[in-house]
């Protein structure tokens, strides 16, 4: 329900209900996701804020990504100023390429997942170079250590995946007002 506001006054949005077996994302209005290998699927539900959306994506999907379709999508930061991704306890991490010849490594993919009904997040898949730096120093998340000793990935549930809370484009932390 929205509350009634004098000119210049900002309009109260109610907080949305959180879908049950979801995995919540927000999303700055900069911030675009595409299909990829991964695939795209629809919010289950999408609530608007003053800065973007918060994104509740079906969790129901399996811990290993190979042959996955089910993703929130991956992000496309071409036109994205200061890209950022931070998770539910603030920290906040900078995709950082291999080189400067492949700004848009690593290639990113937001992957929602839920390992029992009440634990739901949304792992960061990082399927090419480079690696999310944490802003405040610390061990930064590559794709390399994305794979076991056999090269095969490894499930989402590993600690070798960020999970995200929020990703936007015009630096950290990202601003979900």
């Amino acid at each position: 329900m929205r509350t009634p506001a004098l000119p210049d006054e900002p309009v109260a949005i109610d907080p949305c209900p959180i879908p049950p077996g979801t995995a919540m994302l927000f999303i700055s209005n900069e911030v675009t996701l595409f299909d990829s290998t991964f695939g795209k699927v629809d919010p289950i539900q999408s609530c608007a804020t003053q800065t973007g959306k918060n994104n509740w994506y079906n969790g129901n999907t399996p811990a290993s990504t190979t042959g996955s379709t089910a993703s929130a999508g991956s992000w496309a930061r071409e036109m994205c100023a200061a890209p950022c991704i931070c998770d539910a306890a603030g920290a906040c991490y900078i995709p950082m390429p291999p080189n400067p010849d492949s700004p848009n490594d690593p290639a990113i993919t937001f992957y929602p997942h839920c390992p029992n009904p009440t634990t739901c997040f949304i792992a960061v898949i990082l399927s090419s170079g480079g690696q999310l730096t944490p802003v405040a120093g610390g061990t930064p998340f590559t794709s390399d250590d994305q794979f076991d000793e056999n090269f095969d990935p490894r499930p989402v549930t590993d600690p070798q995946y960020l999970r995200a809370k929020s990703v936007g484009c015009a630096g950290c932390p990202v601003v979900t007002l």
